[in-house]
Order: C-alpha cells, then structure tokens, then sequence
C-alpha cells in the first residue's frame, strides 16, 4: 500500500485542504478534505480550554462550528482540550 498526502494551508483563506492518494492492489483512491481555521482565540477553543461541554455540544447542535476546526496552528479540539489536562505525562485534572 503506498499513500500520498498533500497539505495545503492558504493564508488568505481561512480552510486548510488534505489531498491524500492511496493506492492499494492496483486500486487508486482520492481524497480531499477541508477543514475551517479559526484563530486561537475563537470562542470554540475557549471552550475546550475551559472544559465547557455544554457550551461545545450547543455551539456543535446549532451548526456555530465543526469538530474538526484548526486553529493557526493546525492543532484541533481535541489537540487543545488534552494539552490542558495533561502536564509533562501526568494528570492535571482528574474528572472521575
């Protein structure tokens, strides 16, 4: 199986575009994905900084934004949520 990937990041606009090749037994597949970036400072990170659940599953429900936003960095939700409960390999916050 040998895969290709492509990644474009345009600084005037605000998506991120994922072209990936993978061809498998003779079969090629193609793809091409985009992702929205929002700066850091966007009210979606603030919440995933925070640890507001209910704030992301009404800002997800409503349409306001997409699990798979990046920030300016290409970090993601998820990115951003474990980078504030997890230090040098040791829980923060334990939820339980």
């Amino acid at each position: 199986m040998e895969v290709t990937t492509l990644r474009i990041a345009l600084s005037f606009m605000n998506r991120r575009f994922h072209l990936s090749q993978e061809v498998t037994f003779g079969t090629i597949s193609r793809a091409l994905r985009t992702y929205p970036v929002v700066s850091r400072d966007a009210p979606v990170f603030k919440m995933c900084r925070s640890g507001d659940l209910k704030g992301l599953q009404a800002a997800f429900s409503d349409g306001n934004t997409s699990p798979l936003v990046l920030d300016t960095n290409g970090w993601t939700l998820l990115h951003v949520s474990i980078s504030n409960f997890v230090c040098c390999g040791e829980r923060v916050v334990d939820n339980a």
